[in-house]
């Protein structure tokens, strides 16, 4: 999700992030970056990089043209293999759910 965007050092910012934190620990902040949440900081280090490469990703796929999504049957199943088999517990929020109404 994308937090809307807050002045810096103020308390806008802990506000405009308060909503999302208890369904993912990777956000967006609108003009300023992200913000990742680990149990210890090199987890959180890993979550920035998983989201950098994703980003990195996404950006190149639009470069070479459309981006298609996966049906979201396939993108249940995938889910399920994050947690079962490559036992990632990370919270997450599906993608467009934060277009949808669903923050």
């Amino acid at each position: 999700p994308v937090a809307p965007y807050a002045t810096p050092s103020t308390q806008e910012v802990p506000q405009s992030v308060l909503p999302y934190l208890s369904r993912t620990d990777i956000i967006l902040l609108d003009y300023h970056g992200s913000l990742t949440i680990g149990s210890n900081l090199a987890e959180a280090f890993l979550k920035l990089e998983a989201l950098e490469h994703a980003a990195k990703v996404y950006y190149l796929a639009h470069q070479a043209g459309e981006v298609r999504t996966l049906p979201p049957e396939e993108v249940a199943r995938l889910m399920q293999l994050r947690s079962s088999t490559y036992r990632i517990r990370w919270p997450i929020i599906p993608f467009g759910a934060e277009e949808s109404g669903n923050k």
